[in-house]
């Protein structure tokens, strides 16, 4: 019984030495990622298959390997990675195209507007509620602060309009203060 014990132990040891410490051509790979764990893959099945979004371990050991080892192993060039004048990479907020809703942008320039001319204070209110109802129907635009800016400032354009008229000021008949 014995005997039989430590032959295993031998065997046991003796494979995992050929899987994790043989050359690179004879290891293999866990595949984990999306779906199922793809197990026991070699390196030439791992050129071929799509690794984006997935993590890749050697099999015998726990941790998973960093790109710079993935890409030593593939035999594939490391890509550069963008880097902005300071020589940091940018944060990835900054590499993605953010939609500003053109409604909001129309609320903030007729908002800024109604202040001197109060004829646009209501087409301020009008584009303030369409970029409202466009900022609740694409949640990922950005363009809020300009939506209250332009219905706060025309808002305010039509109070000033109307203590002007109630004060008789000339000229109010176009909405020119």
């Amino acid at each position: 019984m014995e005997r039989q014990t430590s032959s295993r132990f031998v065997l046991a040891f003796v494979c995992s030495w050929r899987v994790n410490i043989g050359d690179s051509n004879d290891a293999f790979y866990y595949v984990e990622g999306f779906g199922p764990t793809v197990g026991l893959v070699s390196v030439e099945k791992l050129k071929t298959m799509d690794l984006a979004g997935k993590q890749v371990r050697q099999a015998g050991e726990d941790r998973y390997l960093d790109e710079h080892e993935l890409y030593g192993i593939l035999g594939v060039a490391i890509p550069p990675t963008p880097l902005t004048i300071s020589g940091y990479p940018r944060p990835m907020y900054q590499n993605q195209p953010s939609r500003v809703s053109r409604w909001a942008v129309a609320a903030g320039w007729f908002g800024l507007a109604s202040i001197c001319c109060s004829v646009l204070a209501p087409f301020a209110i009008f584009f303030s509620c369409m970029g409202l109802a466009d900022l609740r129907k694409h949640p990922e635009a950005h363009g809020y602060e300009r939506v209250w800016i332009g219905f706060g400032l025309g808002t305010l354009g039509i109070v000033m309009f109307l203590i002007l008229y109630r004060s008789g000021v000339s000229g109010i008949r176009f909405g020119c203060a």
